[in-house]
């Protein structure tokens, strides 16, 4: 049981990072654009950064794409295993301890019988009413059902050994299922880590390369606007 929800939180845990990771390269995308209409050294500094971001927006993308359908289908096909798996392995040991409790109530009816027997043939002047008062043939009987709850106990043993290998092969292959989808997310995780750091650096780099007296200045003197031009009063009519 524990494994089954244990695979349940691991799907349901991948499927919702997968949508963290698609609205993160989403939010990438425009943070990438925020200085898209900028001129002169910030137009400049922001190619890096932008790069950068695409970058980091195709390794969300790439990481959302894997998590929601390869190790997500992986989790859900190794859950369902188990499942199946454990449904037959109780199945077989419920059928098993059904046979075991069987034979086991059988010998009690016959020790019980015998005990009866041999009660009523130590009274004196007592004789067996039938085969079934007979307690040389109740201790046959006895002696017979003992010997067949031996060999089903003997059978169950091997039967029961080979649930226990079943079973371990199946929670094998489920923990197996989920250590490969954990360590593809954790491999996802840390490129995105590194890559958000190099995204970090480039956008401290672009940042300090900003000038931002120089753009104004470029941006007002490719507009033709200069400012001893406004500072320069107008004359008037009667000036001239």
């Amino acid at each position: 049981t524990a494994g089954i929800h244990g695979g349940k939180d691991l799907c349901a845990f991948i499927k919702g990072h997968a949508d963290l990771e698609d609205a993160a390269a989403k939010t990438y995308g425009r943070l990438s654009a925020l200085f898209g209409q900028e001129t002169g050294s910030t137009n400049d500094a922001l190619l890096g950064y932008s790069s950068s971001c695409k970058c980091l927006q195709k390794l969300h993308s790439d990481l959302q794409s894997q998590l929601s359908t390869a190790e997500a289908k992986r989790a859900e096909e190794g859950l369902a295993a188990f499942d199946d798996g454990a449904r037959r392995v109780v199945a077989s040991a419920a059928t098993l301890v059904a046979d075991l409790q069987a034979v086991r109530e059988r010998v009690d009816k016959a020790h019980a019988a015998q005990e009866a027997a041999w009660g009523e043939a130590g009274e004196a002047g007592t004789r067996p009413a039938g085969p079934e008062g007979d307690p040389w043939l109740a201790s046959v009987r006895y002696k017979a059902a003992l010997k067949a709850a031996e060999t089903v106990e003997g059978g169950n043993a091997d039967r029961l050994y080979t649930l226990v290998e079943e079973m371990k092969a199946c929670d094998l292959r489920r923990l197996t299922a989920l250590k490969i989808a954990v360590k593809a997310y954790a491999d996802g995780r840390r490129a995105l880590l590194q890559k958000a750091l190099e995204n970090a650096e480039e956008l401290c780099g672009m940042v300090d390369r900003i000038d931002a007296e120089a753009d104004v200045e470029a941006a007002f003197t490719a507009a033709d606007i200069r400012s001893q031009d406004l500072r320069r009063p107008r004359l008037s009519s009667e000036d001239g």
